[in-house]
């Protein structure tokens, strides 16, 4: 065998002299031949495909024993992993595949139309669906990165215009535009600077947040870092952003009209206010944009609140899962193994709290089934078509009540169903559908690999999700453990459906298959809601993260709101005097200054939604029983903007109104 570093470090405290001593797992003798480098692990479970069993974690690496002579009905399926020769295509590689199938089928005739294979990039195969969730945050950090650009750049501009007068005597001094135009693109970049060291300590912080929060089913998250070569693209965007940014204010600030400018500069009266389109235009596309994100997160939260509702085809509470593994040297013969279980469930069944138990090869979410070609008795296949693809699991008696699966047409596997009895299997409602649309599938018989003759289909359950909620469920066939002959029964999974927390009883169920087997451990122990979590875990993470981005987008906008309505009014303290002076009521300019702030965010609105639109089209594929137009979410998203915007707006409207004409006047 091969040991892993952190095996060899935890359990032999990294002694050196352990290569080529003899170690016993699961009562064979293994030679250490080597130890692998730090870090190292592979396969694991999330990496390879749903229809193997891998650990999530590899400890050691053992060489497989292949049989001389492989019986007729055994399990044959291997997961490959080859290095393709330099210029070789996946494309290329799987075309030879196809004709290797095809020479197997020449000369193993018995067989034709049995082998199956597929060729996946193992980065394509470790990545999997993770790629979707990953771009759509980084699509929400871009958007949060221009609502700050553009906030920015509305600041420098209302900054600008406030100097102006500074800039005025500046140029009557003898500062030229192009001295004036260099102090306020190095104010930006000071600006950009200090926010982007900021930053390199906030995005350290953060990926260490992500890391002890994330989800464990992202593939490499451990692994994550700030990247050199991220951080390098961070400061160029950085300084891009600064000098793009701050270049509209430094141009207005270099082209002073010295006369204009000293007489405007003494008039509050808005006159001197320069580039107000501009500013407005910033308010409404920074609205616009965290009007889209903030759909997107709100369309995201109602898609996991379906995929919660959705219909798993079980019952998630109440239920206990632990995997045993029965060593083949003492348990050599499918016989061995079912007399074991045999044995093991009634007893677990007696355990106070218990109301069902049963063992399946693999537990729903759990992402690892078996699947392989059947064969319909009664429909020939077409010439070149190939047989079906199904997902079969191995189960006992009492193992769909376990689960809170539905028994939607026949009976039930029967302790009675052994092997010297007529060979019977449960469908799925997928199955049925499929392949008997029209017509009751009890009695039709299926042929799978495992089995000399047809097993008879006895009764019909629900869909069950394997991979994730999401999963639209496929043809699926369940064995009685007590006529399967596949060797994959030694690695089985127990479900207990329990009356009160499924934890208390772990001890009593430890505690028999201890006294079936001292040499038997509890692997994998956890309730089936944690297992459901855990499938989850990505989509969480994507709603939650994005929901943050959102709520910052949503933050950053209504200060913009807020800083363009409170500089507008300040700019126009000299006409509310006025105003107020000749006899205004007070409410009335309240409304006229939160009308001002109702009207941008009316237009960022309209911009909003277009951009929401396209947006959602983009998000359709991570989304589940929602539109990517759903119409409620993009009313509530509206109305959210719009109250913030009213809020934004509250303080400079009020602080209008409280303007005493007297002062004003006499301080201008």
């Amino acid at each position: 065998m091969v040991l892993g570093d952190a095996l060899w470090r935890s359990r032999f405290h990294a002694d050196p002299t352990i290569l080529n001593r003899v170690i016993h797992l699961d009562g064979t003798a293994y030679t250490v031949v080597g130890i692998m480098p730090r870090g190292f692990d592979f396969p694991r479970a999330n990496e390879m495909p749903g229809d193997f069993t891998f650990a999530s974690k590899t400890q050691l690496w053992v060489p497989i024993a292949l049989p001389a002579v492989t019986p007729r009905f055994t399990s044959s399926e291997l997961a490959i992993v080859a290095r393709l020769q330099p210029g070789l295509s996946v494309a290329q590689a799987q075309d030879a595949m196809d004709l290797f199938a095809q020479r197997m089928d020449r000369e193993h005739p018995e067989m034709k139309g049995w082998s199956q294979s597929l060729v996946t990039p193992l980065q394509r195969q470790v990545a999997g669906d993770t790629g979707r969730p990953l771009l759509l945050i980084l699509s929400a950090v871009g958007v949060v990165l221009l609502i700050v650009c553009f906030n920015v750049a509305g600041l420098l501009l209302t900054r600008s215009i406030a100097r102006e007068r500074e800039f005025t005597l500046r140029a009557a001094l003898g500062a030229g535009p192009g001295r004036v135009l260099r102090q306020v693109l190095t104010e930006s970049l000071l600006l950009a600077l200090a926010g982007g060291v900021g930053a390199a300590a906030v995005a350290a912080a953060s990926i260490s947040l992500v890391k002890a929060f994330g989800p464990p089913n992202l593939p490499r998250l451990q692994e994550a870092g700030v990247d050199p070569r991220v951080f390098a693209f961070a400061c160029v965007i950085t300084l891009l952003t600064g000098v793009l940014f701050g270049l509209a204010p430094a141009l207005g600030a270099g082209r002073v009209n010295l006369a204009g400018s000293l007489r405007e500069g003494g008039q509050k009266s808005g006159a001197g206010a320069s580039h107000p389109r501009l500013r407005r235009a910033l308010v409404v596309s920074q609205i616009g944009m965290a009007l889209a994100l903030v759909m997107a997160s709100g369309l995201l939260v109602r898609s996991f609140y379906q995929l919660l509702a959705s219909d798993s085809g079980f019952r998630a509470d109440h239920v206990l899962t632990f995997e045993l593994s029965l060593p083949g040297t003492r348990y050599p013969e499918r016989a061995a193994i079912a007399r074991f279980y045999q044995k093991a469930l009634p007893r677990l069944r007696a355990i106070p709290g218990v109301e069902f138990a049963g063992v399946t090869e693999s537990v729903p979410l759990g992402g690892a089934t078996e699947s392989g070609v059947a064969r319909i008795v009664g429909r020939p296949l077409g010439k070149g078509e190939r047989p079906p693809i199904v997902d079969y699991t191995i189960i006992s008696p009492g193992l769909f009540s376990a689960l809170g699966t539905p028994l939607l047409q026949g009976r039930d596997v029967l302790d009675s169903d052994v092997l010297s009895a007529p060979p019977v299997t449960v469908i799925n409602r997928a199955m049925a559908r499929h392949y008997w649309p029209n017509e009751d599938p009890i009695g039709k018989q299926v042929l799978v690999p495992s089995q000399r003759v047809p097993a008879t289909i006895i009764g019909v359950v629900a869909d069950m999700k394997h991979s994730s909620l999401r999963e639209v469920s496929g043809p699926g066939m369940f064995e009685p453990y007590t006529q399967e002959v596949w060797p994959s029964m030694a690695l089985m999974h127990v479900v207990l459906r329990t009356k009160v927390d499924p934890a208390s009883a772990i001890g009593a169920a430890r505690h028999i298959i201890q006294d079936l087997d001292a040499g038997i451990p509890l692997a994998d122990v956890s309730t089936l809601t944690a297992i459901t979590q855990r499938s989850m875990a990505a989509n969480r993470f994507s709603m939650l993260v994005v929901g943050f981005f959102g709520a910052l987008a949503l933050l950053l906008a209504a200060v913009g709101i807020y800083g363009i309505i409170a500089y507008s009014a300040s700019q126009r303290t000299r006409e509310i005097a006025i105003r107020i002076a000749l006899g205004a009521q007070r409410g009335n300019v309240f409304g006229m200054v939160l009308g001002q702030g109702l009207r941008l965010a009316a237009l960022g609105i309209l911009f909003g939604v277009l951009t929401a639109l396209l947006v959602g089209r983009v998000l359709a594929g991570s989304l589940y029983g929602v539109s990517a137009s759903d119409p409620l979410t993009l009313g509530c998203v509206a109305l959210l903007i719009t109250v913030v915007a009213l809020a934004a707006s509250f303080l400079p409207a009020r602080r209008a109104a409280a303007t005493a004409p007297m002062e004003a006047l006499r301080g201008d």
